[in-house]
């Protein structure tokens, strides 16, 4: 639907852009100010802009094992596989949704880890109910490996993709 969109390695430039992306998409993701993304991004073994016209229009950030991460969601994973890459995040803006980025992403996201790690995981908010991305997940093989509470009053469901 956007065949001009291209995916590429995040920039730091790109992070006032991504500050803005993410803050219009609470709930579906936790909040963070310019700081804390910096951070996590860091923290990242792979962070993906989609960029489209000139414009930053999407992006994903995935952990791996090992970072220093105070997500209850990220800890889910990590104390139970010690392979796996965890997607912290996806943001596609309003008017960008709906058009195939997110299953691009992933695809991207999925040829980068596999060989690298042996499962590709994340969570999906259950409450506040998130039925796009449920359905999302659900399409793309992953499999519900447990539910849990996060401390923002959130319940989400982990995902689970078995990449050997």
């Amino acid at each position: 639907m956007f065949p001009e969109a291209t995916i590429r390695e995040f920039h730091d430039d790109d992070l006032v852009t991504l500050v803005g992306l993410n803050r219009d998409a609470v709930p579906e993701v936790g909040e963070a100010d310019e700081q804390r993304l910096a951070w996590i991004i860091d923290q990242s073994v792979t962070t993906l802009v989609v960029e489209d016209g000139g414009l930053v229009v999407a992006f994903v950030i995935v952990l791996g094992p090992g970072a220093d991460y105070d997500s209850t969601n990220y800890r889910f994973f990590a104390d139970r596989y010690g392979s796996f890459a965890y997607i912290d995040r996806v943001v596609v803006a309003p008017s960008h949704q709906r058009g195939g980025l997110g299953a691009r992403m992933y695809d991207e996201v999925e040829k980068r880890v596999s060989g690298e790690a042996a499962v590709l995981t994340a969570e999906v908010n259950v409450t506040p109910p998130n039925p796009n991305s449920l359905a999302f997940h659900a399409a793309r093989g992953f499999e519900s490996v447990g539910e849990q509470d996060s401390h923002d009053g959130k319940r989400v469901r982990m995902f689970l993709k078995d990449l050997g």
